[in-house]
């Protein structure tokens, strides 16, 4: 039960979760197909929604200066440039352009902070 608890009210793991889904939805309202929701590359990037989401609610709970904190932008970095220079040459429907990216990034950004702030009461 004990872990059940920690995992309902672990708020970077929301943070994460909801910036994903909500650049998700937004990608398969933008082309008008559910399975656009479902799918790698376009606009907005899922991934990079929840990279930042995850690592601005890492910032606000623990410090931007935390080690942690440090690891999530390094990680997030590793996923913009998988997303933009690698995938696209696998695969161009893999792959984002930058402006897919940033979108996903600006998503994640404010899920974390207006969750936070729901959650703190700021």
């Amino acid at each position: 039960m004990k872990v059940l608890h920690q995992l309902i009210s672990n708020e970077v793991l929301w943070s994460m979760t909801l910036s994903f889904v909500i650049a998700q939805t937004i990608k398969g309202l933008l082309k008008l197909d559910v399975k656009e929701a479902f799918s790698y590359g376009g606009m907005p990037s899922g991934h990079a929604a929840l990279v930042v989401g995850m690592s601005i609610s890492i910032g606000l709970n623990l410090g931007f200066n935390s080690p942690l904190f440090a690891f999530a932008v390094g990680f997030s970095m590793i996923v913009f440039s998988d997303a933009v220079r690698f995938r696209p040459k696998v695969d161009k429907k893999m792959g984002h352009t930058w402006a897919e990216v940033f979108v996903g990034g600006a998503i994640g950004l404010a899920v974390a902070i207006i969750l936070h702030m729901l959650l703190n009461k700021l």
